[in-house]
């Protein structure tokens, strides 16, 4: 039984409008942004500096990382192999890099260095929530489908 079934709850549509659904994944998406913005504009000074760091650095790997396998590895296959044939796509490590940047605004809020090296964590990594949402915007079919009973 589905709870969220327009039988046994037809007010669920109402709310889960594609519009309401959006914006959600708009506030997730640019959450990053605007804490990291705050931290570099925040006069405060970071609570843990050096635990701060660690998860920067940590979320700067991740994000060079997922940005390696998902964008420069494809291309340097074509470059080298002048077509696709024998390449094996590869997953990067998702929301890792999300996480970690988090971890560290949380820890270091106030720290100017902080705040950019997660906003270059954040565009970097593209295994994190905000690439999830930009890569998904135009799929009408994950955004914009009513809930329907899978029962």
């Amino acid at each position: 039984m589905n709870i969220c079934s327009r039988e046994n709850n037809p007010s669920v549509n109402k709310i889960l409008t594609p519009f309401f659904r959006r914006s959600i994944g708009l506030i997730f998406a640019g959450l990053p942004f605007a804490i990291a913005s705050a931290s570099i504009f925040s006069s405060s000074d970071p609570l843990f500096p050096k635990i701060a760091s660690v998860f920067a650095a940590l979320a700067i790997l991740f994000g060079i990382l997922n940005f390696w396998i998902i964008f420069i590895r494809p291309t340097l296959w074509r470059l080298v192999h002048r077509n696709e044939d024998g390449f094996k796509p590869a997953s990067g490590i998702p929301i890792l890099g999300t996480i970690f940047a988090l971890a560290a605004l949380f820890s270091g809020f106030g720290s100017n260095w902080i705040g950019v090296s997660v906003l270059v964590a954040v565009i970097l990594d593209t295994g994190g929530i905000s690439w999830f949402v930009f890569c998904t915007w135009a799929d009408r079919s994950f955004w914009d489908n009513e809930i329907s009973n899978q029962d």
